[in-house]
């Protein structure tokens, strides 16, 4: 690191210096002593272990004889800034100086710039962070807490060969996690280029049934660290790394921190100050709901998410994704697909806001039908004839949203989904994700693709989760995941009008009660829509359910699933236990 000093005023006696990593050499400096070679060393050493911002020195002190002179230096050393203020060490140090024919210099000892740093000694700047704190839900409940674990590595340097190696490890980890296997271990041992290589991180409750088998396998060795984890091993979401982040830097922020002079033997504290104790973070999370997402999609074998919300204030109650939407990493929430029928309540209304059809309008639902040039069928044929819209949307009639499509403006779709939060950008504390985009069309086959959730359109399972509680609240809610702190948007867009949600709100509980999630008529309160959204060719289409039950609004999302079935009965196991018993109608089942 280059490190230079500023000199501010002349001649030296008079010296003040302002210090920072960016804007001096410490050659500059080594030249005011008499060894510059051993000072600039010294003094690479001494800011490489100190400096964050910088610091300051000025003579404050100095007595001038025959044979030189002794001064005193007053210091203040930035270290770096805290959500309190600044962290600054000052302190004082003094020297002496001789004339020479060059003029002045100082005599360089190492405690002319840090107090009792010595030729034997280093000087070593360390974070004191407060008492680790929890992660904990809406209702007080642990999610995450600071556990030991046990970091398995690998030297293949000492393993009797690398597929040996991961053979043996994979025997002995698989019934810990079945998605640890000799293949990829081997790509993570592999990946090291022959270096040591964490494979695995295990918790304390799984590593002391297996340590002394690890330790009789060559190669393998393992360390312990502290590390925020998840109150279980079962309990998992895309969202907890973000929490983590959130964690660590409110430890880190909220650090205190310790200059040392550390020898060869033994250290000693210059100077120091406690970090500041933290509360717990607090988040919407709702156990309860996180748990019940996560049952309801773990067994699917492909990609799956399902987001809830609190539709009356944004909060993030629940983000669960499985294994397979794990390894495409978190899709839940900045995963993009095309949302299919979802997106229907969308056309229907910027439909409705131009007064083209309402829920008892007569429109035809044709079994295919070539709109825009574009031929479009209905799933499996459907043939209603001509019938009430409030029918043709309970069975996602593809022909009656292509013909819709015709009427509209080449910007309603986009506007509309604008308006349900689709589009929309958020900065929300805690939290990194996407909702979604809905392009203006740019003709006529256009608007027939998007009109069905097709073409340039996609959403996220998290925009698709705000669709739902935008209708559910007629206007978008600002999500957020930290109590408090809800989310910030530059972008203001119009509320929708409270007859249009209601009407959308009927709409979607014809969808539940005789339409196409009928399976879930004997929740009493709940109305949703079903999506299937066709994809590349040599690909099943996805599946989507969106759903809402009082406050909760929520979106479920399978890849390559086929249909929207598998939505549909995932979004049944998600309700099962979230659900008033006297809410569900036995006799509907």
């Amino acid at each position: 690191m280059s490190i230079a000093c500023r000199r501010i005023v002349t001649p030296w006696h008079h010296q003040r210096f302002h210090c920072g990593a960016h804007r001096w050499r410490s050659a500059r400096v080594a030249a005011l002593t008499d060894d510059p070679a051993r000072a600039g060393d010294d003094l690479e050493g001494i800011y490489e272990s100190l400096t964050h911002d910088g610091a300051q020195f000025a003579v404050q002190g100095l007595s001038v004889g025959d044979e030189g002179a002794t001064f005193t230096l007053g210091a203040v050393w930035d270290l770096g800034d805290s959500a309190y203020g600044p962290r600054e060490w000052a302190f004082s140090t003094s020297g002496t100086a001789t004339r020479s024919s060059d003029g002045w210099r100082v005599v360089w000892r190492p405690d002319v710039v840090v107090p009792h740093l010595t030729d034997e000694t280093t000087v070593r700047f360390r974070p004191q962070p407060p008492a680790p704190t929890d992660i904990v839900d809406r209702n007080g409940e642990v999610i995450m807490t600071e556990q030991p674990v046990h970091l398995v590595s690998v030297t293949p340097a000492r393993a009797r060969s690398n597929g040996e190696v991961a053979k043996s490890l994979a025997e002995l980890l698989q019934p810990i996690d079945p998605q640890i296997t000799a293949a990829s271990l081997l790509s993570s041992i592999n990946a090291g280029q022959g270096t040591t290589v964490t494979v695995v991180v295990l918790r304390d409750s799984d590593y002391f049934g297996v340590a002394s088998a690890l330790e009789e396998i060559p190669g393998v060795s393992v360390q312990q660290q502290s590390r925020m984890l998840s109150t279980s091993r079962e309990l998992a979401s895309p969202l907890f790394g973000q929490l983590q982040d959130e964690w660590d830097e409110r430890q880190q922020q909220s650090a205190g921190w310790a200059v040392e002079i550390v020898g060869p033997e033994a250290s000693h504290i210059l100077a120091e100050s406690p970090g500041i104790p933290l509360p717990d973070v607090r988040t919407e999370i709702d156990l309860e709901v996180q748990t019940a997402a996560q049952k309801a999609i773990e067994d699917l074998d492909t990609p799956a998410a399902i987001v809830a919300v609190k539709s009356s204030t944004g909060a993030v109650l629940g983000v669960a994704q499985n294994a397979a939407a794990d390894a495409e990493g978190p899709i839940a929430l900045s995963g993009l697909y095309p949302p299919g029928s979802a997106f229907k309540p969308i056309t229907s209304m910027a439909a409705m806001m131009i007064d083209e059809v309402a829920p008892n309008s007569v429109v035809p639902c044709p079994p295919s039908g070539i709109y825009a040039g574009r031929y479009i069928p209905n799933i499996d044929g459907l043939d209603l004839g001509d019938i009430a819209f409030d029918e043709a949307f309970a069975q996602s009639c593809n022909t009656t949203f292509a013909d819709l499509a015709l009427s509209l403006s080449d910007e309603a779709l986009h506007d509309v989904g604008m308006q349900t939060g689709l589009g929309m950008n958020f900065r929300v504390p805690g939290l990194t994700m996407v909702t979604g985009d809905v392009p203006v069309n740019t003709s006529s086959i256009d608007r027939v693709e998007a009109a069905l959730g097709q073409g340039r359109n996609v959403a996220s399972p998290f925009g698709m989760a705000f669709l739902a509680a935008t209708i559910a609240r007629g206007s978008t809610p600002a999500p957020m995941l930290l109590q408090g702190e809800p989310g910030e948007s530059d972008q203001i867009v119009p509320p929708l009008p409270a007859e249009l949600t209601r009407s959308i709100q009927h709409l979607m509980r014809g969808v539940v009660e005789r339409g196409t999630a009928s399976e879930l008529a004997r929740y009493r309160g709940l109305i949703g829509k079903t999506g299937t959204a066709e994809v590349d060719s040599d690909q099943a289409p996805h599946g989507w359910f969106i759903g809402i039950d009082g406050d909760l609004a929520f979106a479920v999302f399978v890849g390559s699933a086929g249909s929207s079935e598998p939505a549909v009965a995932a979004a049944d196991r998600f309700l099962e236990p979230l659900i008033d018993a006297d809410d569900v109608d036995a006799e509907a089942e």
